[in-house]
C-alpha cells in the first residue's frame, strides 16, 4: 500500500507539473518514417502569373515505400503523387529521401520529373524540428546545402537553405479524415542559388505527432533573375485518409451487427492485433432466447494498405443449451487510426442454431491506463529500443519516440485510469 501511495503521489505531481509547465510540444513521432505509412490529401493550388490567377484542384498521396542509405544517412523513401482533376487532368510524381533524427526531419535527396537535389558537404537541409517550444518565434533551427541537376542533365547548380519556425497555437480541427488535436506552427524556408536565384515559402502546418500533417497552407515566392519577375503560388492540403504501418497493434473492443440476429446483437472484446501478425480475442453473438454463441478466433492476420484480412477455425459454444459446433471464420476490414470497421462470414459445421451468419463489425482501439502500465513503465524505464516488434515496450511508449522517459510518465498521469 505504501508503494502504491508513493506512485500515486508521483503521478499526481507529474500531472500538475506537466499541466503547469508544459511549454514544449512534439511535432513528429519516430513511427511516421515507417515503411508502409500512407497519407492522402485533397489539394488546392493557386498561382499568380502576372495579372490574374490560375486555380487547380486535385489530390495528393504520399507513402513511405522503403529505406535507402544516401550520403551516409539511413533514410526513409517518401513517394508522392499529385493528381490535378480540375480544370484539366494531370499527374506528377516525386520522391524524397528524408532522415528523421531525434531532433529534426532532414532532407537528403529530392527528385521530381524536372530536377534533382542532393545533399552537399554532408549537410542535409532541415525541414521540421521534432519539438517546438511555445516561446519559439522565427527561430532559426535549420541550415542545409544541396547540389541541383536539371533533367535531362544539361546544367547543374548549388544552393543553400535556411529554416525558421514559429509556434502559433494548439487547435482542434476537422478535416475529411476526422477531427484531430494539432500543434499549429509556421515554417519559413529560404533558399538561394547563384546568379541571384532565390525565394522562400511560409507554410502553416497543423501537426498531430502520431499521424503527421493534418492540414497545410503554403505561400511560396520565387525570384527569376532572367525575367526580373517573381512567381507567387499558394498551396493547401487537407488530410482525407491515412494508414500507418503500426496501426494493427493494440487491443480493440466494439460491437457486431448480425444479419441473422439484428444490429448490436454481438460484441467484440479484447481483440488483440499484434505486430508479429498474430491475433486472438472474444466474439459473442446474442441469438435470442437467452442464448449467446461465443467463439475465440485466433491465428494470423494480414494487413496491407489499411486493409485487414483474417481467417481461422475453432469451436463455438452456445450458452443456452451448452451445445458446441466447429466453425470457420473469415473477416475483412479497414483500419482508420484508432477505429476499424469490416464484415465477417462464419460457417458452423453442426447446425444447432444456424448454419452460417454474416454481418458487420466496428471496433475502437483500447488506450486506457491502469496499474499494469505503471509496472511496465518501471520495467522499461529509460529503454531506447521501443518499436512495433516489442509492442512499443509493452505499450508504455505512449508517444512512439522509441524511448521511455518523463514524457511517457506524464502522459500516463494525464490519462490515469481512463478507459480510452
Amino acid at each position: 500500500m505504501k508503494n502504491a501511495r508513493i506512485v500515486f503521489l508521483l503521478i499526481s505531481f507529474c500531472f500538475s507539473a506537466y499541466s503547469a509547465h508544459a511549454k514544449s510540444h512534439k511535432l513528429i513521432n519516430q513511427n511516421l518514417a515507417g515503411v508502409g505509412n500512407k497519407w492522402q490529401y485533397q489539394m488546392h493550388i493557386t498561382q499568380f502569373p502576372g495579372e490574374g490567377t490560375v486555380d487547380w484542384w486535385g489530390s495528393a498521396t504520399e507513402q513511405v515505400v522503403g529505406n535507402e542509405v544516401v550520403a551516409g544517412y539511413d533514410t526513409a523513401v517518401f513517394h508522392k503523387t499529385f493528381t490535378i482533376t480540375s480544370p484539366f487532368s494531370l499527374t506528377k510524381t516525386e520522391s524524397a529521401n528524408r532522415y528523421l533524427s531525434s531532433d529534426c526531419l532532414k532532407g537528403v535527396h529530392h527528385e521530381t520529373e524536372e530536377w534533382v537535389n542532393t545533399v552537399r558537404n554532408n549537410n542535409p537541409w532541415e525541414l521540421m524540428p521534432v519539438w517546438v517550444d511555445e516561446s519559439d518565434s522565427n527561430l532559426h533551427f535549420g541550415y542545409g546545402e544541396y547540389d541541383g541537376e536539371h533533367i535531362p542533365p544539361d546544367y547543374t547548380w548549388y544552393g543553400e537553405r535556411n529554416a525558421y519556425i514559429t509556434f502559433l497555437r494548439i487547435e482542434q480541427i476537422a478535416v475529411p479524415a476526422g477531427t484531430f488535436d494539432c500543434v499549429v506552427v509556421l515554417c519559413r524556408d529560404e533558399w538561394s542559388e547563384p546568379y541571384d536565384w532565390h525565394g522562400y515559402d511560409e507554410t502553416t502546418y497543423w501537426m498531430n505527432p502520431g499521424i503527421g500533417i493534418i492540414r497545410s497552407d503554403q505561400y511560396e515566392w520565387n525570384w527569376n533573375p532572367e525575367t526580373q519577375q517573381a512567381s507567387v503560388s499558394e498551396f493547401s492540403t487537407k488530410l482525407t485518409s491515412f494508414c500507418l504501418s503500426t496501426d494493427p497493434l493494440g487491443t480493440w473492443n466494439g460491437t457486431i451487427d448480425s444479419d441473422n440476429y439484428g444490429a448490436g446483437s454481438g460484441t467484440i472484446s479484447d481483440w488483440i492485433l499484434r505486430c508479429d501478425g498474430t491475433t486472438d480475442g472474444y466474439w459473442d453473438i446474442d441469438i435470442g432466447g437467452g442464448s449467446v454463441v461465443s467463439f475465440n478466433p485466433s491465428g494470423n492476420y494480414t494487413y496491407s494498405d489499411c486493409q485487414l484480412q483474417f481467417s481461422c477455425s475453432g469451436t463455438a459454444r452456445e450458452s443456452g443449451y451448452g451445445t458446441t459446433s466447429p466453425y470457420t471464420l473469415d473477416v475483412t476490414g479497414t483500419i482508420d487510426g484508432d477505429t476499424a470497421t469490416g464484415s465477417y462470414y462464419i460457417d458452423f459445421t453442426n447446425i444447432y442454431w444456424s448454419d452460417y451468419d454474416t454481418g458487420t463489425w466496428q471496433v475502437g482501439r483500447e488506450l486506457g491506463t491502469d496499474w499494469y502500465d505503471v509496472e511496465m513503465l518501471g520495467e522499461n524505464w529509460l529503454e531506447v529500443t521501443c518499436e512495433c516488434s516489442n509492442d512499443w515496450c509493452d505499450g508504455v511508449d505512449f508517444d512512439y519516440s522509441s524511448t521511455i522517459d518523463f514524457v511517457d510518465f506524464c502522459m500516463l498521469a494525464q490519462h490515469w485510469l481512463q478507459d480510452q
